[in-house]
């Protein structure tokens, strides 16, 4: 296995499915992470549960213990949201998601 792979295994998502098709323009996080900095993150989208998934914001995310909001640079037109939380490279890293908040038009 490689270094690579080590490290994805570590990975963790969320998905999330909104009900119906809706406009997404922000997200807001609670949450902590117990590292040197705020955790890598990404917020994807997609037409159904298994994907395809599509990027539509990458962030820094649970630095403290605080709501944090991260408006999308458009509005994006889902039902289906994905919350991808990269591990930071240490044995130390862990983190936890305490609330998702999802803001549409």
């Amino acid at each position: 296995m490689s270094a690579d792979q080590r490290a994805r295994r570590h990975d963790k998502w969320l998905v999330f499915d909104l009900g119906e098709e809706r406009q997404l323009t922000a997200l807001s996080l609670l949450g902590k992470v117990d590292s040197f900095a705020p955790a890598r993150a990404t917020l994807e989208c997609a037409p159904g549960p298994s994907g395809p998934w599509r990027r539509v914001s990458r962030f820094r995310a649970l630095g403290e213990m605080a709501w944090q909001r991260v408006d999308l640079e458009g509005p994006a037109t889902t039902r289906f949201c994905r919350v991808f939380i990269r591990r930071e490279g240490h044995a130390t890293f862990r983190h936890a998601v305490h609330g998702v908040v999802f803001h549409t038009e």
